[in-house]
C-alpha cells in the first residue's frame, strides 16, 4: 500500500503522518528529496527543471518496486502535486509534466495508492505560520490553495480524498483516513 498525503505548510501533513504511521506500523515512511530543495537549490531554471524530472520520474519508479517488488508500503509527506502546485509561481517552470509521469504509471498502481489532500482556508494556514512557508501572503495562500484542489482534481488515481481540515479536530481528520485506508484493496 501506498499513501501520499499532499497539502500546504501548516495544514496537518505531518501530524496525520505521525498518526498514521502508529496505527500502521510496518508503513515506512520516506521524504522525497523534493522538498529539500525547494529553497536551496540556486542554479537556472532549466537545471532546477532537469533535476525536478529525474527526481519524479525515480519518485514514480520507486512506488512501483517498493510496492511490486519489494513489497514495501510507503508513506510519502509531499510528492507529485506539490511540484504542480509550487514549480511555476516559485520556480519559474511549468510542474504539469508530473502528470505525464502519473499516466505512465497509473495503472500499476491498482488500488493499492491513496492520495490525500489536506487542506484549510488561507487565513487559518497563515495564522499557523512558523515562519518556514513559501508565502504568508493572503493572496499568495489562496492561489496555493486553488492551485492544490485543481491538481487535484487532474490526478488519475483511483484512490482519492481531499478535506479540509477546517473546524475539523487531528481525531476527526485521523478518522476520515482510516476509512479510507480501510477500503485499500492491501489493507489487513
Amino acid at each position: 500500500m501506498n499513501i501520499i498525503v499532499e497539502g500546504l505548510d501548516r495544514c496537518g501533513k505531518s501530524t496525520l503522518i505521525k498518526s498514521l504511521q502508529s496505527y500502521l506500523y510496518n508503513l515506512e515512511k520516506v521524504y522525497p528529496t523534493q522538498t529539500l530543495y525547494y529553497y536551496n537549490f540556486k542554479t537556472s531554471k532549466e537545471e532546477m527543471l532537469r533535476v525536478s524530472h529525474l527526481h519524479y520520474a525515480e519518485g514514480f519508479k520507486t512506488l512501483i518496486k517498493s510496492y511490486h517488488e519489494d513489497k514495501k508500503h510507503l508513506l510519502l509527506d509531499r510528492f507529485h502535486l506539490g511540484e504542480y502546485v509550487y514549480s511555476e509561481k516559485y520556480r519559474g517552470y511549468d510542474g504539469s509534466y508530473v502528470f505525464d509521469f502519473e499516466k505512465q504509471y497509473v495503472n500499476v498502481f491498482e488500488d493499492n495508492t491513496l492520495l490525500i489532500l489536506l487542506y484549510d482556508d488561507a487565513e487559518n494556514l497563515i495564522s499557523r505560520d512558523d515562519g518556514l512557508s513559501l508565502s504568508v501572503n493572503i493572496d499568495d495562500k489562496n492561489e496555493e490553495i486553488q492551485r492544490f484542489l485543481t491538481a487535484f482534481e487532474l490526478t488519475e488515481l483511483k484512490n482519492k480524498i481531499k478535506i479540509n481540515i477546517n473546524n475539523k479536530t487531528i481525531e476527526e481528520v485521523y478518522n476520515l483516513v482510516i476509512k479510507e485506508v480501510k477500503t485499500l484493496k492491501d489493507f489487513e
